[in-house]
């Protein structure tokens, strides 16, 4: 694996970040067993750690460093985000709706999804693949509620070839 990857193992440990001959190499997050480990890594090993502190506030940063860091962001509306800030702008993590949808991936400099990503509906269904400013772009697969499926090359949000069947 090369580039920004999202790998939720069998038993649902998660491993996000950037990788460089198949192992964490940049910013990352694991999570095992409910654990969370953020910071920098190098061949698979953490090497500077961030730790999620509380800033004491109820909205805007409300837990480590939002500038350039690793932290917590809670908008008035009850929207959040946790995960990786670049120059301020959120940049890779999980971006939580206060509708209950998600989508855990990166973001360009206006907060579209943007590179590799997963986004999980409220009804349940999810599309995990590539993104460009917001938009299911190149490989992709989608999957509703109603265990509909659609797998293929996506433009501008729309499916144009499907390899599926």
């Amino acid at each position: 694996m090369e580039g920004y990857g999202v790998y939720i193992a069998a038993n649902d440990d998660n491993i996000i970040g950037e990788y460089k001959n198949s192992k964490l190499n940049g910013r990352g997050i694991t999570v095992t067993d409910s654990k969370w480990k953020q910071g920098i890594y190098k061949d698979g090993n953490i090497t500077t750690t961030y730790k999620l502190t509380s800033n004491n506030k109820e909205l805007g940063c409300t837990a480590g460093n939002c500038l350039n860091q690793y932290g917590r962001f809670k908008w008035a509306n009850g929207d959040s985000f946790t995960g990786f800030f670049k120059n301020g702008n959120i940049y890779m993590g999980t971006y939580k709706f206060s509708n209950g949808a998600k989508y855990t991936g990166k973001f360009n400099n206006e907060g579209q999804y943007h590179g590799s990503g997963r986004f999980f509906f409220k009804d349940g269904g999810y599309y995990g693949g590539n993104w460009k400013d917001g938009k299911y772009h190149g490989r992709g697969y989608y999957h509703n509620k109603d265990n509909v499926q659609q797998i293929g090359e996506w433009s501008e949000g729309v499916l144009v070839k499907s390899l599926k069947d």
